[in-house]
């Protein structure tokens, strides 16, 4: 596991990189419950490779990672942010609110971190991107988040899919941006974020205007 601090705060968890007989316990209280805030039960053997960042008001986790259980419980509820998972590759089962989604290759779904839930990670394993938005931050952008909770959300074209290009993009870039350009990135992939749940008028159009200020258009 290697770990970076700075205006965004990084680390990079790759289970071959532990011995063996460690990669459980540690995907459990390291990422698992101190992290992720969820109780994670592997269903098979552990191979996980993922980047977490810490933004203000926003964490991304993206990568890859074998089949689990992954339960959010009612000990570990610590915060009411709007989680999003997307399904790159492979597939998972989310229960929340009553109901049941699959989660497949090209889709998303929302959920509240201020109540339980479960995500059965499927055979064959993961590759995904999930992230946490600030309720209070995000709640000025989309009215009511509550009406986007566990409602399927494609990924392949629209806002979600340069959402998801963005924070690749993101990720990739390590940890070399400047404070400035994280205050912009963040609030930019709130912007994005936003769009794709279904912003307000009047957010859409100030995301519009930012993006476009950020891009130089031509008035």
């Amino acid at each position: 596991m290697t770990v970076t601090m700075g205006p965004s705060a990084s680390f990079r968890l790759m289970t071959d990189a532990l011995p063996e007989w460690d990669r459980v316990e540690v995907m459990r209280e390291v990422y698992g419950r101190t992290v992720l805030k969820f109780d994670l039960d592997p269903l098979g053997p552990t191979h996980v490779d993922m980047r977490v960042r810490a933004l203000p008001g926003l964490g991304i986790a993206t990568g890859t990672s074998s089949e689990f259980r992954v339960h959010h419980s009612t000990p570990l509820i610590d915060s009411d942010d709007i989680i999003l998972l997307a399904a790159l590759d492979g597939a998972s089962v989310m229960r929340h609110r009553g109901r049941e989604e699959a989660v497949g290759n090209g889709q998303a779904l929302m959920m509240s971190g201020e109540e339980v839930g479960l995500n059965m990670i499927q055979p064959g394993g993961m590759r995904f991107v999930n992230m946490s938005f600030s309720l209070k931050q995000l709640l000025p952008l989309i009215g009511d988040p509550a009406s986007a909770l566990m409602q399927p959300l494609t990924t392949g074209s629209g806002a979600m899919r340069l959402l998801l290009d963005y924070v690749q993009s993101i990720q990739d870039a390590g940890d070399v941006l400047t404070p400035e350009a994280w205050h912009l990135a963040t609030a930019h992939i709130f912007d994005l974020a936003a769009l794709a749940m279904g912003a307000t008028r009047d957010a859409a159009e100030i995301a519009r205007g930012r993006a476009c200020a950020w891009r130089g258009c031509a008035p």
